[in-house]
């Protein structure tokens, strides 16, 4: 009998992924699915992510409506970051989460989580930048104390209002001002020298003492008669000064900070009435911006020119010195010839924003040497001590260079911008030293630890620079 080979039955075996899900000519490994409460996760995320987007885009409209309402339907770009800072702000939040849309961090892939960190701390940065760019644009005229007057006849108007029914009766005497060199000697005391001039007409009576005081220069000052001439009954004397005026600064925007440095003048003899005028027909047509009443060669110290302007301030001094029953006369306004000035940027950003970049730096960089695989320490050499050592040197520069910053605002110009700089360095370097010490303790094994300590490192230039934007949008914002 003839046997034939029987073949084993086929058994079907288990289906591949291939086989069960992929299409016809889709070959390799399928993405398995997300948990499903990951996917819950990343809907949410996504939907909050449109959410700020929303609400950004809601206040970027109604802070630029309103910017628009108060400035006469266009943007001002030469009165500081008064206004904008609203529009900024929303802006670099609508640009983050439009650009979230595309970036889509929410998947999960460490590519994508990066480069979403990267891009809000890139928007934070450009807008920082962009706050300092409309502060070096800005005149500083809004410094001016009292009210400005760039002509004969706003002087005229504000004096007649201020003196009320005597002002026909009181003599007023054409002053000008010629600044040589301004010096910064302290934080409050400023050093200026110049040529400063009067001119009496035949109706100022005799018996008024000729010259002008400054209040402020105290005995710290001193005036030099160089000429005397007439013509016309008009008598002009001009003298040479030097001194010392004793002000009270705003360092508050430190180093991006302008000053208003001011010459407060009245007349020397007190006991006769006489009110001080600006002399405009000794000057070109007044602009502001054109610097009249400067030297060519003015010496500024460091400092950048942005105005000249005359004003006049309504001082009370509660007291009428013994000349006249108090409350029995108005107090005549004050001339002031005010000079705005800008600090030199250049000096500061090196001096002062460079060594703050670097240590953020290496206060970033630390966080890559912190790692839970034996391998890497030994090549990272990460240590929890080694962490915290570095962390109390860098503490030890940023206190430094605070204390230096203090110094050279003195100690009543309050809370500068630039210590918000130094305070961000402060927290994070007590963050960091923090996840040092949590990566060496059982929170390594949870959400700090994964990816190799991902969390801190995607999460550092974001908190650092939205610090800094918010700590400049807060700071120039009036």
């Amino acid at each position: 009998m003839k046997l034939e080979q029987i073949a084993p039955p086929t058994v079907p075996g288990p289906r591949t992924p291939v086989d069960a899900r992929e299409p016809a000519g889709r070959s390799g490994p399928r993405r398995p699915r997300p948990r499903p409460g990951l996917r819950m996760w990343r809907r949410r995320a996504r939907l909050l992510n449109v959410i700020i987007a929303i609400g950004a885009a809601g206040v970027l409209t109604g802070a630029t409506f309103h910017h628009l309402g108060r400035h006469h339907q266009q943007l001002d770009l030469h009165g500081g970051i008064g206004g904008l800072a609203w529009i900024l702000g929303s802006a670099v939040v609508l640009a983050s989460t439009l650009g979230n849309m595309l970036i889509r961090p929410h998947k999960g892939t460490t590519w994508r989580i990066w480069a979403s960190s990267t891009l809000f701390a890139a928007l934070c940065l450009a807008g920082t930048t962009a706050v300092w760019a409309l502060e070096f644009r800005n005149d500083g005229l809004q410094a001016v104390p009292g009210v400005r007057v760039d002509n004969d006849a706003e002087a005229s108007r504000y004096l007649d209002g201020a003196l009320g029914p005597q002002s026909g009766g009181v003599p007023r005497i054409p002053t000008g001002v010629f600044m040589q060199s301004v010096k910064f000697s302290g934080a409050n005391d400023v050093d200026v020298t110049g040529v400063v001039w009067q001119r009496y007409a035949p109706d100022v009576p005799r018996a008024l003492r000729r010259g002008v005081a400054f209040p402020e220069a105290g005995d710290s000052w001193s005036a030099k008669e160089v000429y005397r001439t007439e013509r016309n009954g008009v008598e002009t004397i001009g003298w040479n000064f030097q001194a010392t005026l004793r002000e009270r600064f705003d360092y508050e925007r430190y180093p991006l900070d302008a000053q208003s440095v001011w010459l407060r003048m009245r007349p020397a003899d007190v006991t006769q009435d006489a009110a001080v005028v600006p002399d405009f027909s000794s000057y070109p047509p007044w602009r502001t911006d054109r610097k009249y009443g400067l030297d060519p060669g003015f010496v500024n110290g460091g400092w950048r020119t942005k105005y000249t302007a005359f004003s006049y301030v309504p001082n009370d001094y509660t007291s009428s010195f013994g000349t006249a029953r108090y409350g029995d006369e108005r107090p005549t306004p004050e001339l002031y010839f005010n000079l705005g000035v800008s600090r030199d940027f250049v000096e500061p950003l090196i001096s002062r924003l460079v060594p703050v970049a670097f240590i953020a730096l290496l206060i970033f960089a630390s966080l890559f040497a912190v790692t839970l695989h034996a391998e890497r320490r030994g090549l990272t050499g990460f240590s929890v001590s080694g962490v915290i050592g570095s962390a109390v040197s860098m503490l030890l520069v940023i206190t430094v260079q605070h204390n230096s910053v203090r110094e050279a605002t003195g100690d009543q110009s309050g809370f500068v911008y630039l210590e918000w700089f130094y305070a961000a360095l402060y927290l994070v370097i007590v963050l960091v030293a923090l996840n040092a010490l949590l990566m060496s303790t059982r929170f390594a094994g949870g959400i700090l630890g994964r990816r190799g300590n991902l969390l801190p490192k995607i999460f550092y230039l974001p908190v650092v620079m939205g610090l800094l934007l918010a700590a400049t949008l807060f700071s120039f914002n009036t």
